[in-house]
């Protein structure tokens, strides 16, 4: 079986028209030669990639000649990449071969092993992942997973190099990123169903960019424990979803919230005497303060800052969904707390969301 990717990526950054006060400031690391004509940044990358795979699958026996689950799934071959990175004025093409490996297998009636597991040759040398993961069914209200995730990824383009106005602002030669993560959940689904999870992750040779707006590698090992729990509570077709982590991190290296808060309510079930099913509620989402990054326009790049630590934040969703037969409409306002803000809102690291906003949709299905 062959697969063709086509992958396209640009960014794009041009400021004509700034003062010397501010340029003096906000641009003083990424316009070296202090011109006042602004600041130009263009970067493209395109990805070509072709895979080819050998495929062995089983299924349950077959209903009336009809596919039923499928209780084994292998896959392996090759793929390769030829990327196209374009930076003013450098322009620079990699060829890569990966091995990958792909499983899924119904090992008994309540024990399921699924694994994903990727080399990398050619300019992707020293990149690897394997993740194998098992999930047992203990009766029919119990359910234990867990999974082993070890990998390591190249930095960025941008990690290595970066050039603005045709200026190189730095030129780097980081190792590969290294991450373990080792993890477990148990969902209980009998009366009132809850979930608690635990992970344990670890980082070796983590870039970042320093608060002089730089790119670093952290040589040492940074520690993140994560500590997830839930309950999905109903009474009648009222639901009431939540949702906390708590995480602490080793390193100040890596900024985000120590306690986030997910939490969901919602009415889910058919109105008018069954003729429209409907599903419409709230969702709240919260986190603890903690000193976010800050962003680099120039470089399109996060940063560390000590100067702004955020408050305690919460976001509030509203949204409606409701379809009949086969038309589909759904409707969502985002941030219905945004008018009571002073402040710029950062809701999860490390990207920005403005305020208030929504989104609506709909779809449909035509059957003879």
């Amino acid at each position: 079986m062959c697969i063709r990717d086509r992958y396209n990526d640009s960014y794009r950054f041009s400021d004509t028209g700034i003062n010397n006060s501010f340029s003096d400031s906000f641009y003083a690391n990424f316009n070296l030669l202090g011109l006042d004509a602004g600041i130009r940044m263009f970067s493209e990358t395109r990805v070509l990639e072709n895979k080819i795979s050998l495929l062995a699958i089983k299924h349950e026996p077959f209903v009336k000649e009809d596919p039923t689950k499928r209780i084994f799934y292998l896959e392996g071959g090759l793929s390769s990449q030829s990327i196209l990175h374009n930076m003013e004025p450098v322009s620079t093409s990699l060829n890569a071969i990966s091995v990958f490996g792909k499983l899924d297998w119904k090992l008994l009636e309540n024990i399921r092993l699924k694994g994903t597991a990727n080399l990398g040759l050619g300019a992707i040398t020293g990149t690897y992942q394997l993740h194998p993961q098992a999930f047992v069914q203990l009766k029919d209200f119990v359910e234990l997973s867990g999974g082993l995730d070890i990998h390591a990824i190249l930095p960025s383009f941008h990690q290595q190099v970066l050039l603005i106005n045709q200026q190189e602002i730095w030129a780097n030669n980081f190792s590969s990123i290294r991450n373990q993560r080792i993890y477990g959940l148990l969902k209980w689904k009998k009366l009132i169903p809850f979930h608690i999870g635990i992970s344990q992750h670890s980082v070796q040779n983590y870039v970042y960019m320093d608060s002089n707006q730089l790119m670093q590698q952290y040589q040492e090992n940074i520690n993140i424990q994560q500590l997830n729990a839930g309950v999905q509570l109903k009474l009648w077709r009222i639901h009431l979803d939540n949702d906390v982590y708590f995480q602490n991190i080793s390193s100040d290296k890596i900024r985000a919230p120590r306690l986030i808060g997910n939490h969901s309510l919602y009415y889910k079930g058919f109105l008018f005497k069954k003729a429209m099913w409907s599903k419409f509620g709230f969702d709240l989402r919260a986190h603890d303060p903690f000193q976010a990054y800050a962003f680099q326009p120039a470089s399109g790049t996060f940063y560390l800052q000590d100067d702004f630590t955020t408050n305690w934040q919460l976001n509030l969703d509203g949204f409606f969904s409701f379809k009949i037969q086969k038309f589909r409409f759904t409707f969502r306002i985002m941030d219905i707390l945004a008018p009571l803000r002073e402040e710029f809102l950062f809701y999860q690291y490390p990207y920005a969301f403005e305020p208030l906003d929504y989104r609506l949709g709909i779809s449909w299905e035509f059957v003879d």
